[in-house]
């Protein structure tokens, strides 16, 4: 869920189906929250909603191994679009795609770097042959800095 609007700040929200320390269900915010979000619309597949037909990008139908610019391109477009539809307030600045093969197939590197306190959410999937075996999410977040008194 979203909090606030128009100029006001957003905070928004999104359940776990994991457990706090204190045996609560777990609730993420902000990057995190954001991060999971785009992660389930990338490996939503269109349809999977009969009310929102267009929602879902299927991340596991593009080959990696194929992923040229143009296609690169398409999919950067798509996840934009996916995003601004159905991802209330989400402060996407810029997306980057790149892939890199390894001795047990490619790993797809999306990083998703995002306005306000958040920093950069970056996603990693390892596909062999055609399925995607391995999947990391990492959310990187501001790091303070030490500033001399007096500046």
């Amino acid at each position: 869920y979203c909090k606030g609007g128009g100029n006001m700040a957003t905070e928004i929200a999104e359940l776990d189906f994991s457990l706090d320390d204190f045996h609560n269900q777990k609730v993420l915010r902000g990057a995190d929250a954001y991060a999971r979000l785009i992660q389930r619309l990338l490996f939503m597949r269109k349809g999977t909603y009969p009310t929102i037909p267009d929602m879902g990008i299927d991340i596991s139908s593009y080959r990696f191994a194929d992923l040229d610019v143009l296609t690169a391109g398409d999919l950067k477009n798509t996840i934009q679009q996916q995003c601004d539809t159905y991802i209330e307030h989400v402060p996407i600045q810029d997306i980057s795609i790149s892939t890199v093969k390894i001795a047990s197939g490619y790993v797809l590197f999306i990083d998703i770097s995002v306005a306000g306190d958040l920093k950069k959410i970056s996603i990693a999937m390892l596909q062999d042959g055609g399925e995607i075996i391995n999947t990391r999410l990492k959310v990187e977040k501001p790091k303070l800095i030490n500033v001399p008194r007096g500046m």
